[in-house]
């Protein structure tokens, strides 16, 4: 929340690139699989960068921005990728739920393909994946070797923007300047004292509330792309019983994402249909 009026195309957060958490800069030999191809495993290489620094501890330059992350156990309350058995069996037809069981899979099987298994337990780096997809920006930088390349990046407290629907409301933009070597956070129109600075979470692709719970653990109430409506006996399974005994987050983020793609088939209850989806952070809490 701003403290003062900020005027337009102003630049409010600068993050260097030493600063920014990179693939990049993993050298452990152990990962050589996954450096001779960091494009490729860039999700998987910055995963492993959140867990040396994270095993370092107060002793490590972003400990003041790790320790304000979401636990593991904070995930699930919220995020889909953090979701119990339990949960993933009932909502087991939605695309959501779908793609995290995909994700888990393929992430496993090159955790181990990497050679990541000799030195993290698989819990461990399932956290840190899930931090990385949560926060994680994709932007251009030159790579150690001289290369330029795509690659995920965090660019601590510049990831802890909430953002809003319709993306007429967004007031900031985010880039990586190849010039002064920093990410930016840029105001795109003045913002009053007392006021959210939001960003936009759609920049590679517009998304529905199917792919935004997948990533982030939220959903948008007012998110104009629709999501895939789906058949009668799968939306029965996953609509009864009723909300109201879906008691984690995740299970009404879930339940609440059924109703948005059962909408048609008429298996929805006029009470979920006044159920509102709420925006959320990236940390997981709600904008208020």
């Amino acid at each position: 929340v701003a403290t003062q009026d900020i005027p337009a195309n102003m630049t409010v957060i600068r993050v260097p690139r030493k600063m920014l958490l990179v693939g990049d800069d993993v050298v452990d030999s152990n990962y050589k699989k996954a450096i001779e191809n960091k494009k490729r495993y860039s999700d998987v290489l910055l995963a492993v960068r959140i867990l040396e620094e994270r095993a370092k501890g107060n002793t490590s330059e972003w400990f003041p921005y790790l320790s304000e992350l979401p636990t593991y156990q904070e995930y699930t309350t919220f995020h889909p990728m953090a979701a119990s058995q339990s949960e993933i069996a009932r909502f087991q037809a939605l695309p959501t739920v779908q793609r995290v069981r995909a994700k888990k899979e393929e992430i496993k099987r090159v955790f181990h393909f990497l050679g990541v298994d000799k030195k993290w337990e698989w819990e461990a780096f399932w956290y840190a994946y899930i931090t990385y997809i949560s926060r994680a920006y994709g932007i251009t930088i030159k790579a150690h070797d001289g290369t330029e390349m795509w690659m995920a990046a965090i660019g601590p407290f510049a990831d802890l923007a909430n953002t809003i629907s319709p993306q007429s409301t967004i007031n900031s933009k985010w880039q990586y300047s190849q010039t002064l070597q920093e990410f930016q956070v840029i105001t795109t129109e003045a913002v009053a004292a007392g006021h959210e600075l939001y960003e936009s979470y759609q920049i590679s692709s517009i998304k529905d509330n199917s792919f935004l719970a997948y990533m982030f653990g939220f959903t948008l109430a007012n998110n104009r792309k629709q999501v895939q409506q789906l058949g009668s006996t799968a939306c029965r399974k996953m609509l009864h019983p009723r909300q109201e005994e879906a008691t984690s987050k995740i299970s009404q983020l879930l339940y609440s994402l059924a109703v948005e793609h059962c909408v048609a088939t008429g298996e929805v209850l006029e009470a979920d249909t006044d159920s509102s989806t709420s925006i959320k952070s990236k940390t997981g809490t709600a904008n208020g």
